[in-house]
């Protein structure tokens, strides 16, 4: 059987092949999304962390921080940042990117920034509507020396602003460099459209990949990313550009883990 860390690996490379120019392949960086422990204690996550990080090599110990409590939406305070930034960084863990959520005003982007210079990450991912708020957004992160990726996402009986690659590249069109997209391959599938097709639309300004092993009904209903019949579980992969010669790319690991399943 296929196992979580072969398939991710596997996938990862295979879609990097067939959606990004050679000149886009690089080295990759295989890192956790930190959503994929939602159901642990933040103690129980870094004793996970420390447990499965250091397997990936000395470059790929990093993370994104993408549990709830730490979302902007659920007014986080700055002690909260300031003690997981230690931890982290006594595991020799590197928190590269902050999953703010959406951003819906000045203040939210504000709290963003600081929130993800606090643990040291150079990226910033969620979403906000509206011209003003976005070119806001771009001045902020690009005077904080940040990024800044659109999220696209699916909800079910809900039309979310940003569900196809058209609707992020839209919202990108007036955005400098700084700005770009966080595909997330899952909820692509979830709305309907091919995501290998997405990320190569969205490649010139592509910041992340999410990528999952899940699959969907004929009704485009996705149950929070129901596991593979294969047994590979719940992964995703987020590839991050970095500009080293033409082109840089990272990869890092997300498993949504399942309450219950202690799986990592």
């Amino acid at each position: 059987m296929t196992t979580r860390r072969t398939f991710v690996k596997t996938t990862a490379l295979c879609l990097a092949a067939s959606a990004l120019p050679l000149y886009a392949l690089a080295p990759l960086t295989i890192g956790i999304g930190t959503f994929s422990y939602h159901a642990l204690s933040m103690d129980g996550m870094m004793a996970q962390l420390e447990i499965l990080l250091p397997t990936n090599g000395l470059h790929n110990q990093q993370i994104e921080m993408s549990r709830e409590e730490f979302m902007v939406m659920s007014h986080p305070s700055g002690e909260l940042f300031q003690t997981t930034r230690a931890k982290l960084d006594k595991a020799g863990v590197r928190c590269v990117s902050y999953y703010a959520a959406t951003l819906k005003n000045e203040q939210d982007v504000a709290s963003a920034v600081r929130f993800a210079k606090l643990l040291g990450a150079h990226n910033i991912t969620g979403d906000a509507t509206g011209s003003d708020l976005l070119k806001h957004i771009d001045r902020s992160v690009t005077e904080a020396g940040l990024t800044f990726s659109i999220h696209n996402h699916f909800f079910a009986g809900i039309k979310f602003p940003y569900e196809s690659p058209e609707d992020v590249l839209k919202a990108l069109g007036d955005l400098s460099a700084n700005c770009g997209a966080a595909a997330d391959t899952g909820h692509f599938a979830a709305c309907g459209y091919d995501p290998v097709d997405a990320v190569r639309k969205l490649a010139p300004r592509l910041n992340l990949v999410h990528l999952k092993d899940s699959q969907c009904d004929s009704d485009r209903r996705q149950d929070e990313f129901p596991r593979h019949e294969g047994g590979c579980g719940n992964d995703s992969v987020h590839l991050r550009h970095r500009p080293v010669g033409s082109f840089g790319l990272c990869y890092q690991l997300q498993q949504q883990q399942r309450d219950g399943d202690p799986r990592p």
